[in-house]
């Protein structure tokens, strides 16, 4: 979802529906031009988008969770409340079983960062 796609991301709003961002994917595959200040990823945490942060084709891209956490930390510029926050929409959105989504979800917002 780019973002001049302002009808797509208030769909996305407006139904909570939620998105998992793979931003080193997203730029590697072409869907999002090498501008990491300008990835749509800044756009969503400000427009308070519900997405979480996540990894594609690791064994094409030699990536982790962790490599991606950096990375939309130190390129594209989101604190670490804000990685907080995607992991606690990613851990929301989950397809598991509502016992152990609620254990996550608890384990999640007990670690959340000092501002």
């Amino acid at each position: 979802m780019r973002d001049e796609s302002e009808y797509v991301k208030r769909f996305v709003q407006n139904h909570d529906h939620h998105l998992e961002a793979c931003p080193y994917s997203s730029v590697m595959t072409g869907s999002v031009p090498l501008n990491w200040p300008t990835h749509p990823i800044k756009r969503w945490a400000a427009d308070g988008v519900n997405f979480s942060i996540s990894r594609d084709d690791p064994t094409c891209f030699d990536n982790s969770l962790c490599s991606e956490l950096e990375l939309v930390n130190s390129r594209i510029g989101l604190s670490v409340h804000q990685l907080w926050q995607c992991q606690l929409n990613g851990a929301r959105a989950a397809f598991c079983d509502d016992e152990l989504k609620k254990n996550i979800v608890d384990q999640i917002l007990k670690s959340e960062p000092s501002n």
